[in-house]
């Protein structure tokens, strides 16, 4: 058993097709000067599932995050934009929980709670049940038998 991550494009019509994780990766941290004219100027929607795979095939779907790209007018994702969404991702954590504040134990921080809104306003959607569906059909009919 392994663990792996499979990226899909969604389109505006709610169209599935899948994306290479490794173009993903490579994209997102900005190696190789990746371009796609496809996207150029255009927010895109991704679904990346985290799944768990027997025999190289996918058989579970342990997590997924539905993400908003921005990409530029030359087909390159917005780096500005992108480092705002993973600034935005870090401020979102509510650190008070994780580290103790002892000068003003009844201070409550919402901080987190109103970056978190921005974050999953501006840079995250959420699929439907039957975009969710085209995803598992375009996953599992991804395995190869």
């Amino acid at each position: 058993m392994s663990v792996a991550v499979r990226v899909f494009v969604v389109s505006d019509n709610h169209s599935v097709q899948r994306f290479p994780a490794k173009h993903f990766e490579r994209m997102s941290n900005f190696r190789d000067n990746i371009r796609f004219p496809l996207f150029a100027g255009k927010k895109i929607r991704f679904a990346a599932c985290l799944v768990r795979l027997v025999d190289r095939k996918p058989v579970e779907v342990l997590h997924s995050d539905y993400l908003v790209l921005k990409f530029d007018e030359e087909g390159f994702l917005d780096r500005d934009e992108w480092n705002r969404g993973m600034r935005l991702a870090v401020e979102s954590i509510n650190w008070s929980k994780i580290i103790p504040r002892e000068n003003h134990p009844k201070v409550i921080d919402l901080r987190s709670r109103f970056f978190r809104a921005t974050y999953q306003r501006e840079y995250t959607w959420n699929p439907t049940n039957g975009v969710r569906s085209a995803i598992l059909t375009a996953l599992y009919r991804s395995r190869r038998t």
